[in-house]
């Protein structure tokens, strides 16, 4: 057996167990799907009590997400008043998000949905990896699709129209379509590796990182507290003592 066929067994049986981990790897998703879905229901009750539930979340997952929005973006932000993550049932790696705003000056459209699409590879061999490997278009390398969600704006305030040499709006993301035209590139080219962030961090760690965000708070408070004693301890230090009154 020559050492070239030797290595393309070996590469089919390292490609059959990758398949396989990722076959197991979908039916965990299945099941823990399944199994937090009332929990997430639950959730959803409780933390609709809280102000600004999702905003504080969202800051406080910090500059992986936050990068993305600009000033304005961060306002329409502060109004949303639910994030729920809904994922299919044949495979869970496609998912929908919603986003769910309070009254705001920005939109009209106060829910908006948008669905990412898995989109499963073709097994190649190494041969065909090679050959497609300058060819493959950027589109092709990714595993998601998706279709453009509309947004109806108030008047004048469509934070996707942006000046030149502005950095692009949050909200262009549900615009994202991966396109097969090269000519017809997204805006926002990354989108879909947000949504993930959005769908398997933030989602599912948003009470976490609310209460971190509360207990980071309070610390400050007791800080300061602290601090205004010190300086109240040092006040008195400095004063001179009275002199005592002649009787």
């Amino acid at each position: 057996m020559s050492e070239e066929f030797a290595n393309q067994v070996a590469f089919k049986e390292l490609s059959k167990l990758e398949a396989d981990f990722e076959e197991v790897e979908v039916e965990i998703l299945k099941y823990s799907t399944k199994l937090l879905k009332p929990l997430y229901e639950r959730r959803k009750e409780v933390v609709s009590k809280f102000d600004k539930f999702w905003p504080v979340a969202i800051e406080q997952l910090g500059e992986d997400l936050d990068q993305y929005f600009t000033p304005l973006d961060g306002e329409l932000i502060e109004s949303l008043e639910s994030l729920e993550l809904d994922r299919d049932e044949t495979d869970p790696r496609t998912f929908t998000l919603t986003f769910k705003f309070k009254e705001n000056q920005f939109l009209e459209t106060l829910s908006l949905s948008k669905t990412f699409t898995y989109i499963p590879k073709k097994p190649m061999s190494v041969e065909e990896e090679e050959e497609d490997s300058e060819d493959i278009t950027e589109s092709a390398r990714i595993s998601y699709k998706s279709t453009p969600t509309p947004i109806t704006w108030k008047a004048g305030q469509d934070l996707t129209k942006t000046k030149a040499g502005q950095p692009p709006s949050f909200f262009t993301f549900f615009s994202w379509v991966n396109s097969d035209d090269e000519g017809k590139k997204d805006v926002f080219e990354n989108a879909h590796e947000v949504a993930i962030l959005i769908a398997e961090e933030l989602y599912p760690n948003a009470v976490k990182l609310f209460t971190d965000a509360l207990n980071e708070e309070e610390e400050d408070d007791e800080e300061e507290i602290d601090l205004e004693d010190e300086d109240d301890d040092d006040d008195e230090e400095d004063e001179p003592p009275k002199k005592k009154s002649k009787k």
